[in-house]
């Protein structure tokens, strides 16, 4: 994974419904992606991914080693981490300290990598 993309982002997703998403890239390749206002507002979801790069900027995204996966690419743009995949885009920006969730380190604790 590319150093500069590596830590703890932020973006809006307007796909199914609108929601803050909090994004925490590994170095070696892991996302964790947290849904801060799950609908059910009754637990917390964080869907973890594996990367494997595919060259430049893309990467190939995979919920379990044996998925076919899809492609994204990623890039920065100043602060910002920005993330396009199957025509949207997306503009993350560095997740402050002070905002980082509380329930964030315990909900990647418990957190299944397949």
């Amino acid at each position: 994974m590319n150093p500069d993309f590596v830590g703890l982002w932020t973006f809006q997703s307007e796909r199914t419904a609108p929601q803050e998403i909090v994004l925490q890239v590994f170095p070696d390749g892991r996302l964790a992606q947290f849904y801060k206002q799950h609908p059910s507002l009754t637990r917390r979801v964080v869907m973890t991914l594996h990367t494997t790069p595919e060259g430049g900027d893309t990467y190939r995204v995979r919920t379990t080693a044996d998925a076919p996966g899809y492609l994204i690419t990623m890039r920065r743009d100043g602060p910002n981490l920005v993330i396009e995949n199957n025509g949207h885009t997306f503009v993350a920006r560095p997740l402050a300290t002070a905002d980082i969730p509380a329930w964030r380190a315990e909900t990647l604790a418990r957190a299944v990598w397949r």
